[in-house]
């Protein structure tokens, strides 16, 4: 029973359209613009990726509070214990995320204090 196991899960590796970093194209930075941000594509945002960079180096965020932040960046994917999650970046074979990556924003007395990439 288990090299049938193993057969099956090497032959659904096989299969898999998985494209590794390498084999992607590299992300041409774009400067940040609030509609670029939260344009919306099936489900993805096309523009975060490439609009990131620019928004993490500018430190526009720090210090704005919820409201300013919601103007700017749109409605979260979630929030919780005063976090901010928005997807930058979800890499899928089928229905499995595979990686994803998410823009943290930390609110401490409803401004925001930390900004981090997780992924």
């Amino acid at each position: 029973m288990k090299p049938v196991v193993f057969i099956l899960f090497l032959l659904f590796l096989a299969c898999a359209d998985d494209k590794t970093p390498k084999d992607q194209p590299p992300v041409v930075e774009e400067a940040f613009t609030s509609d670029g941000w939260k344009q919306q594509v099936d489900g993805a945002f096309p523009n975060r990726e490439k609009m990131l960079g620019s928004l993490m180096e500018s430190d526009t965020l720090r210090g704005m509070d919820r409201v300013e932040i919601l103007e700017l960046l749109g409605h979260p994917l979630r929030e919780e214990n005063n976090h901010l999650f928005y997807r930058i970046r979800e890499d899928k074979i089928g229905f499995m995320t595979l990686r994803t990556r998410t823009l943290v924003i930390v609110l401490l007395d409803g401004k925001a204090q930390r900004i981090l990439v997780h992924q």
